[in-house]
């Protein structure tokens, strides 16, 4: 029996690695075929001869924009032919642009507290589900994270308890309808408050 493990939707321009579980014979190769979901047109059927439980598909062989519908078949020492696998459905995108609107790399946070600004877009209209903002201190190790936040129209969160003269990380991760994964990467700040000056007359 093969199952092919289902597969989030993924930017066909770069190389994808599908996986199954084989619990019959050692699988010495496997045969992935991808078709089309709206008329079922063949679009990739390719064998590739290796002991692991996976299938590499070669970038560009698919369009973004489109939906697919994949099965595998393994073969084992004497050439046998498994019976097909589960017929699984996805989805291939561009990659989404996700980035802070108002955090550069260095910035000077004049605050105990800045309230960071996201962008998302997406050329195809794939739709964010969902976000998380992390902060970390100077050795990327983490120091607090927001929950899992759903209001995609406002994509703005206030971070706090920023302290003076210290350096710190800000992380945005997030994922889309169709589950691609978002990260805009450790970005660097520091901080240091503006504290006026104060003359007193003894």
């Amino acid at each position: 029996m093969v199952i092919l493990y289902p597969v989030k939707a993924f930017d066909s321009t770069s190389e994808k690695i599908l996986t199954f579980n084989n619990t019959g014979n050692q699988a010495v190769k496997n045969e992935l075929i991808i078709k089309n979901n709206v008329d079922n047109t063949v679009i990739y059927q390719q064998t590739q001869i290796t002991m692991q439980l996976k299938h590499i598909i070669p970038p560009n062989t698919l369009l973004n924009g489109n939906t697919y519908n994949a099965v595998i078949y393994t073969y084992n020492a004497n050439d046998v032919k498994s019976p097909v696998s589960n017929t699984v459905i996805f989805k291939c995108f561009s990659t989404p642009t996700w980035s802070f609107s108002n955090l550069i790399p260095n910035q000077i946070l004049q605050n105990s507290f800045y309230q960071v600004q996201l962008t998302y877009s997406q050329t195809e209209g794939e739709l964010l589900n969902s976000y998380q903002i992390a902060l970390y201190n100077s050795s990327q190790s983490l120091i607090s994270k927001s929950g899992v936040l759903y209001n995609t129209e406002s994509l703005a969160y206030n971070i706090s308890n920023l302290e003076d003269n210290t350096q710190y990380y800000i992380r945005a991760i997030g994922e889309t309808v169709n589950g691609m994964s978002l990260d805009t990467g450790y970005i660097p700040v520091s901080v240091e408050y503006i504290s006026p000056v104060v003359y007193s007359l003894v």
